[in-house]
């Protein structure tokens, strides 16, 4: 059993790899610099000549406000990267899983978005990723693709690392209240990402057939943006992390302007993968824990 990591250098990549060496589980991994899955033809030359049985696509464009304006960049990333990786798994037998995002729904819902509900995404990064998915679906027939929401870790560009930055340099903190998602521990999607890459290695190609296709995992419970920060502040607090107090102000979306529009409501419903992989949602809650107490 053999990994490849495509996008190493971002924050579910770094995790990754920890985790399969922790695990003793081989891969082989490449950021950009390595890698520019938007080439098919390096692609194809590089990756032929290696020996793997699965490839886990952690690439992707993810500045969401910057896409409105460069979106010629978000969709060679998001759309067509994915596309070259789903042929060339498909011409080499290789197995792909993709990562995905809650953005390609539009946030009208108001309850936890499941895998039957229209995709409508409302900004260039969601149509982006959007395009990406369809490629994958078109291109390769045997794949995952795993949406989840609101990513958070110890490494790099995410809310958790942001509110405690904030936290050690404003008295005030200003955090919107009518955003709702389902908060998503990288280690934990690391975890479900390493399950099912090893059932697609390893299970029979009979209950594969009807195991290829889209999934959902995101945290529980699901929560707006101004809680989660709550809690990360409270919890900093209880364990002296930050050296002031920081108030907390709720607002609301139309008095904190982005370039891009974000759904009011992006929860995902993640029962069937935990019911088909047998395993748990993300505990946002403990992920904050164990962040604030390493």
């Amino acid at each position: 059993m053999k990994f490849l990591i495509v996008g190493s250098d971002g924050q579910l990549g770094k995790v990754l790899q920890d985790k399969l060496l922790s695990l003793s589980i081989p891969f082989y991994s490449f950021s950009r610099n390595d890698l520019n899955i938007e080439n098919f033809d390096q692609v194809n030359s590089l990756l032929s000549d290696i020996e793997f049985d699965l490839v886990i696509n952690c690439a992707a464009y993810t500045e969401v406000d910057e896409a409105e304006s460069n979106s010629q960049a978000a969709f060679l990333a998001n759309e067509i990267g994915p596309k070259n990786l789903a042929v060339f798994c498909n011409n080499q037998s290789k197995k792909l899983i993709h990562i995905s995002t809650d953005f390609v729904f539009d946030g009208r819902k108001k309850t936890p978005y499941d895998l039957l509900d229209q995709v409508n995404p409302i900004n260039v990064y969601g149509a982006s990723k959007l395009a990406g998915e369809k490629q994958v679906v078109d291109s390769c027939s045997k794949y995952l693709i795993i949406r989840t929401s609101w990513v958070f870790g110890g490494h790099g560009k995410n809310f958790f690392n942001t509110i405690c930055r904030l936290a050690n340099e404003k008295d005030q903190i200003s955090i919107v209240g009518d955003q709702v998602g389902t908060p998503t521990y990288v280690n934990d999607l690391a975890d479900a990402i390493i399950l099912s890459g090893q059932k697609l290695i390893t299970e029979k190609e009979s209950f594969l057939e009807s195991t290829y296709g889209t999934y959902h995992y995101g945290g529980y419970r699901e929560c707006s943006w101004f809680e989660f920060a709550e809690y990360i502040l409270n919890q900093g607090k209880i364990l002296n992390k930050f050296p002031s107090n920081p108030l907390l102000n709720e607002i609301k979306s139309a008095d904190f302007k982005t370039l891009a529009k974000r759904p009011k409501y992006s929860a995902l419903d993640s029962s069937k993968f935990y019911n088909l992989f047998s395993f748990k949602p993300s505990n946002w809650k403990k992920g904050v824990d164990e962040l604030l107490l390493s």
